[in-house]
């Protein structure tokens, strides 16, 4: 993963600015956002003019580039990423777990997942 991307990227799941959801790369409405993990990467690459945010029907989500629920492919090039949905070694078991899974299954806060990519990407 490009150094610098990884860089912003756990100082912003860190940060405080990113309200945390899941099933969705964004969600809400105008200045009442949250994101997934992936999200917060979006909007990253959004802030630096890679991709942008369509807001779609009335259910409030958001598409980057296209996409609602995973990466995009050009945030996958432009962060040096192999996978639309990253995988990490989590658990006592070091075992695969994708970033989706942490954000929306196993329900690890922002906090947990920048440890992952910071120890793991």
């Amino acid at each position: 993963m490009n150094e610098e991307v990884k860089r912003r990227w756990v100082e912003a799941l860190r940060s405080g600015e990113y309200q945390q959801a899941s099933g969705y790369l964004r969600t809400g409405i105008e200045g009442y956002w949250s994101y997934c993990c992936l999200g917060v990467l979006c909007d990253i690459a959004v802030k630096d003019g890679v991709v942008g945010w369509a807001h779609g029907d009335t259910s409030g989500v958001s598409a980057c580039d296209g996409s609602a629920s995973y990466l995009p492919a050009r945030v996958v090039d432009w962060a040096g990423l192999s996978s639309f949905n990253p995988m990490m070694k989590s658990g006592s078991q070091q075992q695969d777990v994708s970033l989706v899974a942490m954000n929306d299954d196993f329900k690890y806060d922002f906090e947990q997942i920048a440890d992952a990519i910071e120890s793991g990407l």
